[in-house]
């Protein structure tokens, strides 16, 4: 295995347009997330993706019940399975506030069981429904994404949280085994493993210890890879972008406990703009 730090040269991966570019061409993304209780973490997650250069941005969820949901910008769709067949080709983008209800573990299982040909990332809800199915080995497509925090990589290796705090090496190692594809463990030396190279961004921004700023993270990953990049580039690109915007934050004078996850996508335009050059 070898084992690299990510530098600055990442940015020469960021998706570029043509003046040929339309929007079909710029990659869809379809976040799968937002119930009734956590509508708020489905919206980053699309508003996110937006910002990351996605031409198309759907959101299945409950936001039709929300009469003060207004984004034009984002196609809105039921929380129902048969939704997804409309967007086939697209970026799955499964958890964001998708809840782990009876209704969303359905939905969660119809999708391992009919979309092992789509891309997709697996991030927050749909990684403690991932950790339900309890195979000692479960492979899925070597290009998906999955996105853990210390406590779900424990929930998906059924170990104790402490476990993976002190062995986070390890244990990305061991959830690779496991699961086949590019893994991301955040945290502020996060990690990530594509099952060849072992990839560390070692200055982690504490004002992202925050409750939303792992969504916004999932969008932006999610729409790196629609655009066409390799799943482990995009984890890359999107965690170290992700961290650069915080810092952008804090040195235009946001305090370290201050920092909104809106506030990331907000800078979002500013940080591409910048590393691009």
């Amino acid at each position: 295995m070898k084992s690299k730090k990510v530098s600055r040269s990442i940015y020469k991966f960021l998706p570029k347009r043509s003046k040929f570019s339309h929007k079909g061409s710029s990659g869809r993304v379809v976040v799968c997330g937002g119930n009734a209780l956590y509508l708020g973490a489905g919206v980053m997650s699309s508003l996110s993706a937006m910002r990351a250069g996605a031409g198309y941005t759907v959101l299945v969820s409950d936001a039709k019940k929300f009469s003060w949901f207004e984004n034009p910008d984002i196609i809105v769709r039921d929380f129902q399975f048969k939704a997804l067949k409309d967007f086939q080709g697209s970026l799955f983008l499964l958890g964001p506030g998708m809840g782990t209800d009876q209704r969303a573990q359905k939905f969660f299982q119809q999708f391992l069981k009919t979309c092992k040909n789509e891309m997709a990332l697996i991030d927050a809800d749909a990684l403690t429904l991932l950790a339900k199915i309890k195979n000692k080995k479960y492979p899925l497509p070597s290009e998906w994404i999955l996105t853990p925090h210390e406590g779900e990589l424990a929930r998906l290796l059924n170990k104790p949280i402490s476990q993976v705090k002190n062995n986070r090496v390890q244990s990305i190692l061991d959830a690779y085994a496991k699961y086949q594809c590019t893994i991301l463990l955040k945290g502020h030396e996060t990690l990530i493993y594509d099952g060849s190279t072992l990839y560390r961004i070692t200055n982690g921004e504490m004002a992202l210890a925050k409750a939303g700023t792992g969504d916004v993270l999932a969008g932006m990953i999610a729409a790196f890879r629609a655009q066409g990049l390799s799943s482990s580039k995009a984890s890359i690109l999107g965690a170290t972008l992700h961290n650069d915007c915080a810092k952008m934050l804090l040195k235009k004078g946001f305090d370290q406990i201050s920092l909104r996850p809106v506030d990331l996508i907000d800078i979002l335009p500013m940080a591409l703009k910048k590393y691009r050059k």
